[in-house]
């Protein structure tokens, strides 16, 4: 549940920081250059009594230490993506939402 509120917030910043660019959308320069990048990323979420391999939990989370995408399908283990030569993430660093979210 307090991940969940965790996860509304984020929501919420990122909902204000929308209308904040929509602002500056409509301050364009003339030139056409616009300085706004956006980045989606899809989370998707069952309760942990669903995963019938539990293993998973600790792949994902040398997922996550490896910077490595994977698949929305949050009962199993697929590697979209694992970027070479990144500096690695430190579990130990990981805040509450972020561990929540791995299935820790």
């Amino acid at each position: 549940v307090d991940a969940l509120k965790q996860l509304n917030g984020v929501i919420d910043s990122f909902e204000n920081k929308e209308e904040s660019d929509q602002k500056n959308d409509q301050n364009e320069s003339e030139s056409g250059d616009v300085d706004l990048l956006r980045l989606v990323s899809m989370v998707c979420m069952v309760p942990k009594s669903k995963l019938k391999n539990k293993n998973i939990i600790k792949r994902r989370v040398k997922s996550y230490q490896d910077k490595s995408t994977l698949s929305h399908w949050p009962t199993e283990y697929s590697v979209l993506h694992c970027p070479s030569n990144v500096e690695k993430n430190l579990i130990e660093e990981a805040d509450a939402l972020t561990k929540s979210l791995i299935g820790m």
